[in-house]
């Protein structure tokens, strides 16, 4: 079973670097698999991979388990992040188009929302995909999904990947249409607003879900 983070090792925090160790711990055979960023000179013992393997003996947590794969081209990496089973997001600054990419690519992203923007994009990607079921509202409660994910591997898990493969071609996230129709009904908003004299007002178009875009 393979959790996933690709995202660059300046967001990955202590915490967040605790909570995957706690999550190894109550999932057997598991494998944390992270980018490396290489060093100048190509020396792949760079801080990232030292810090990773101190933290997993002092979790007591085999240091194997932590597995970090070098950068490749685009396409490469989009394809080869799609073979994880769950993506675990950082909760400072969350995944961006990383977690999109994750998403498109049908891997469960695993987010605790918290109060800052950086902190809330992925989920609000969630949402836009009808996967809200993957938004934690507490540090626990993620530990707990990433893990319970982790129980359901086989065929429940494949049936998981299969439901937001199916989603990304009917929700809001990856419309692209239908956001430039939402974004140019505000755009007429905003200007019927300037041509009658009103007062500068939230304009919040609705788009084709029903969901509001405001701006």
């Amino acid at each position: 079973f393979v959790f996933v983070c690709f995202s660059r090792a300046e967001k990955i925090d202590r915490e967040v670097a605790y909570s995957w160790m706690r999550i190894l711990q109550r999932t057997p055979g598991s494998v944390l698999w992270m980018l490396r960023d290489l060093a100048k000179g190509g020396n792949a013992q760079t801080i990232l991979t030292l810090r990773f393997e101190r933290l997993a003996e002092q979790f007591s947590v085999d240091p194997a388990r932590i597995v970090f794969c070098d950068p490749v081209d685009w396409p490469r990496h989009v394809r080869r992040g799609g073979v994880a089973d769950v993506f675990l997001d950082t909760w400072s600054y969350n995944a961006h188009s990383t977690g999109s990419n994750t998403l498109w690519a049908g891997v469960p992203l695993v987010t605790y929302a918290g109060e800052k923007m950086a902190a809330r994009v992925a989920a609000g990607m969630n949402k836009g995909l009808w996967a809200e079921h993957y938004i934690a509202r507490t540090r626990q409660e993620y530990e707990d999904m990433a893990v319970a994910l982790y129980s359901s591997r086989g065929r429940v898990a494949e049936g998981l990947k299969e439901g937001l493969k199916r989603n990304r071609l009917q929700a809001p996230l990856f419309d692209t249409e239908g956001m430039v129709e939402a974004l140019e009904r505000a755009y007429e908003m905003a200007y019927d607003v300037w041509e009658e004299g009103e007062r500068y007002m939230h304009i919040v178009p609705v788009d084709r879900y029903g969901m509001h875009l405001e701006g």
